[in-house]
């Protein structure tokens, strides 16, 4: 169906579903020739081992995809194996503009970063960001910072209830931290250092959610 060249199938939900491996490497291989499908939804497919997950990954790759929308949330199975695969699949992709990778976990600090690094590519177009109850740790939200520094495209960014990143992995995201919470986002909006760099700092991100251990907010 997703390589019949008359399809017209723009969204597709199979979440919850029953889907196997081998079900997955087909999937990933109908995107592969699909430039029709703008929005996939596979949430919480717990029949989907990481070999599983990594072939239907390496599938989708696709450089005339027309793909706007992956929601992957709540697939835990996809651990290192499936986060690598995923990182080459994002390497180019200049269509992606809404992910979540919301309630993922097993995977390692290493392979959370490489991920992002291909996520925020130079050909991304990516608008939107959820990465909720994730367990990432300090290091990986030291590098996210780093990398919206100098982003003009993301505009949504979601971290809630990541309770594994300390007040020094915040601190490091957000630039300053008070007594009394968090008071500014200025090191990541707009670095004051330079004529240069404000110049170059990030001035698309409109929205930003966090949930801590002790309070919340957004």
């Amino acid at each position: 169906m997703l390589q019949n060249p008359l399809s017209k199938l723009v969204k597709l939900d199979l979440s919850n579903s029953c889907i196997s491996d081998e079900g997955a490497a087909a999937l990933g291989g109908g995107l592969k020739k699909n430039n029709k499908l703008k929005k996939l939804t596979v949430q919480r497919i717990e029949s989907i081992t990481p070999s599983g997950w990594a072939a239907f990954f390496r599938g989708m790759s696709n450089s005339n995809s027309s793909l706007n929308e992956l929601d992957l949330e709540d697939n835990d199975e996809i651990g290192d194996e499936g986060a690598v695969a995923l990182s080459g699949a994002f390497a180019g992709n200049n269509s992606l503009k809404c992910l979540d990778l919301s309630s993922i976990k097993f995977i390692s600090t290493n392979n959370w970063i490489a991920l992002l690094k291909s996520l925020f590519n130079p050909d991304s177009v990516l608008e939107k960001l959820y990465m909720y109850n994730n367990d990432i740790d300090d290091e990986v939200v030291t590098f996210l910072g780093g990398a919206l520094v100098n982003n003009a495209t993301l505009k949504s960014l979601s971290l809630m209830y990541n309770r594994s990143i300390t007040e020094r992995g915040w601190a490091a995201f957000f630039g300053r931290l008070s007594n009394r919470g968090w008071k500014t986002l200025a090191s990541v909006l707009c670095n004051k250092s330079s004529i240069d760099s404000i110049y170059r700092s990030n001035h698309t991100l409109q929205d930003v959610g966090w949930i801590n251990n002790r309070q919340s907010s957004r």
